[in-house]
């Protein structure tokens, strides 16, 4: 049998040697940090905007341009951790007005307690606005995690039954049935975003109008642009909730909408006051960021952050949805 090769274990006074070794200048808070946050984590999450190219290729590891501090890279770090609140919590008002929205105009159309589990309410493939050739399979699985949770058959990775929500135990207990709307409190955002694919055309575009009238939008999305922006948020909700690097992001059907691309996705469901302080806050993390070194203001204008004062500049994309220009 072929052995693994392993990665060794390398201390932490190791790894400031090997950084120092590499061209990143070091001070005596590094090796605190390392142990705090982790190498892996800090350097190679973030070491890309810092690294020599041709250096590193004649070298055949890296190296690091002239003048790169750890403290530089650390600060990339926590300026994208910044950066993942920031967008988490506008995400998650984003996912609540989708369930909110989403059951609603379901439940106007089909006003039956479960009538979620009936095949009948939803599109036919022919209508299916993601792969058709997946059609009978993604309703026949949206079906199953449907019932599971309405009739309380879901079980955690050790095959255990899991508990329900208290509000979908209170309805199945008193009321002998889950309404939707209820429902929807145990799903994921990536279980919303297929529910809602599989939702008949007339009920999607409704969802839409529902989307313009509550929000103030200048006009409605169509059902595909709410699909492909329901790509784009839920991969980024994921990437927030799991701590993986947002700056970098490429997310969305394509895998190639970047930080700019999820702040318009987020602004489509936003009231102005939302937009607002969306622009605020993160015109405020650009500003306190951008100070702090050549190199990071660089990545920071590269995301399309406004770091200036004053109004907002604003366009309109061709697409009739509007696109602020932050920087």
């Amino acid at each position: 049998m072929v052995g693994i090769v392993g990665k060794p274990f390398t201390t932490v006074e190791n790894q400031v040697e090997i950084l120092g070794r590499r061209g990143v200048i070091c001070d005596a808070g590094t090796p605190k940090t390392l142990l705090r946050e982790g190498y892996y984590a800090i350097v190679n999450g973030y070491k890309a905007p810092f690294l020599d190219a041709e250096a590193s290729r004649a070298a055949n590891e890296d190296r690091y341009l002239e003048g790169t501090r750890f403290d530089d890279i650390y600060a990339l770090f926590r300026f994208d951790r910044d950066l993942r609140a920031i967008a988490f919590r506008f995400l998650m008002m984003v996912e609540s007005t989708l369930r909110s929205l989403i059951s609603y105009c379901f439940c106007t159309a089909h006003p039956g307690t479960e009538d979620y589990l009936k095949p009948a309410c939803f599109t036919r493939a022919s209508g299916y606005l993601r792969d058709g050739r997946d059609f009978e399979r993604d309703l026949a699985w949206m079906i199953d995690t449907l019932e599971k949770h309405a009739h309380g058959m879901v079980v955690d990775t050790t095959g255990s039954p899991a508990p329900s929500d208290v509000r979908v135990q209170y309805y199945r207990d008193v009321h002998g049935g889950v309404p939707l709307w209820v429902l929807f409190t145990e799903l994921t955002f990536g279980n919303l975003k297929y529910f809602y694919a599989l939702m008949r055309r007339d009920e999607q575009k409704a969802v839409c109008e529902r989307v313009r009238e509550t929000c103030g939008r200048m006009r409605s999305l169509t059902p595909q642009e709410m699909i492909d922006d329901l790509d784009i948020l839920v991969d980024a909700r994921n990437i927030c909730a799991h701590e993986e690097r947002l700056w970098s992001a490429r997310v969305g059907a394509s895998g190639e909408a970047g930080f700019s691309e999820i702040v318009a996705s987020i602004k489509n469901y936003l009231t102005d006051d939302g937009d607002l302080a969306l622009d605020e806050m993160l015109a405020k993390l650009a500003e306190d960021y951008g100070r702090q070194g050549p190199a990071l203001g660089e990545v920071i204008s590269k995301l399309g952050i406004w770091r200036g004062g004053g109004t907002r500049p604003e366009t309109t994309c061709t697409s009739g949805r509007r696109h602020v220009d932050l920087r």
